[in-house]
């Protein structure tokens, strides 16, 4: 389907049938062309960062102990990371359609973007602290050889492996009292998170994550379970005439200054704004 202007996409989303006990989120992409769904760690481009995952998660830490010294656990470290535009195996999705359209048209003026919108199970939507998110965090400290596809499904045999008993190992160190049990299908799950809103950029993207287990071995991806994608191929939201939209969503305040509220980040809002209206003034 082809958007071109908000009141359109907004038309879209009014005919989805949010069914009682699911969760709809939306993610934005600017270039449609060969994305896919995976988090940045497992992009083409960033092999050197998956190879070398645990790491550099260790040395960001130790060279930056200060900046992580409230990260209480592995996926609160894993959040603050991708703040700062690390590879990580997080993907970043929101609550709000506008937040996504933006991160749909903010770029690659030349091609269509797309939103991609996922019906969750309330069921299956985690918090921060759960287990379940623990668990998968933790792999972030595992190295990239880490491998269980050729284990058994029998949990109790699962559990004894040495590969588990490492991960278990860095587990407890931030869950002291977790059950020494993990679930192989666990490993090889997306989990949906709902993170601490402790930070205004989450707060004003009204973000959530994907947060991407394991496909047997390190080096391959979990899959995002297919029936949390609405649209499929016939009827994808396809991103049209994105410098109209981002006039028309900097009308309702959705623009980098908002979704960006840091220092660092408004030297570009303001440069954008200012540069280009002198701009138009010597054209006129």
């Amino acid at each position: 389907m082809k958007i071109n202007s908000i009141r359109a996409y907004i038309e879209i989303l009014k005919k989805i049938d949010v069914d009682k006990g699911y969760s709809i989120f939306f993610r934005g992409h600017s270039k449609e062309k060969d994305y896919k769904l995976i988090p940045s760690i497992y992009r083409q481009d960033k092999t050197g960062f998956l190879e070398n995952e645990d790491i550099i998660y260790r040395e960001i830490q130790s060279y930056l102990p200060d900046e992580f010294i409230n990260e209480r656990t592995s996926f609160d470290s894993l959040v603050k990371m991708q703040h700062y535009l690390i590879p990580t195996r997080l993907l970043d999705i929101t609550k709000n359609p506008l937040v996504a359209l933006y991160f749909a048209a903010k770029k690659n003026f030349g091609v269509r973007g797309e939103v991609i919108v996922f019906k969750v199970p309330v069921a299956n939507i985690r918090h921060y602290d759960s287990d379940s998110v623990t668990v998968i965090a933790n792999l972030v400290k595992r190295p990239s050889s880490f491998d269980i596809s050729q284990y058994d499904e029998d949990t109790e045999s699962f559990n004894k492996q040495d590969e588990i008993q490492y991960l278990l190992h860095e587990i407890r160190s931030e869950k002291p009292h977790f059950s020494p049990i993990i679930q192989k299908d666990t490993l090889n799950s997306v989990q949906c998170v709902n993170p601490k809103m402790n930070n205004q950029r989450i707060l004003r993207q009204e973000g959530a994550f994907f947060l991407f287990g394991i496909d047997g071995m390190k080096k391959y991806p979990a899959n995002i379970e297919s029936n949390w994608l609405l649209f499929n191929n016939s009827d994808k939201l396809f991103i049209h005439q994105k410098k109209k939209i981002l006039e028309e969503l900097n009308l309702f305040g959705i623009n980098e200054r908002f979704l960006f509220p840091e220092l660092e980040n408004q030297y570009k809002y303001l440069n954008d704004k200012y540069n280009t209206f002198e701009n138009k003034l010597k054209t006129t």
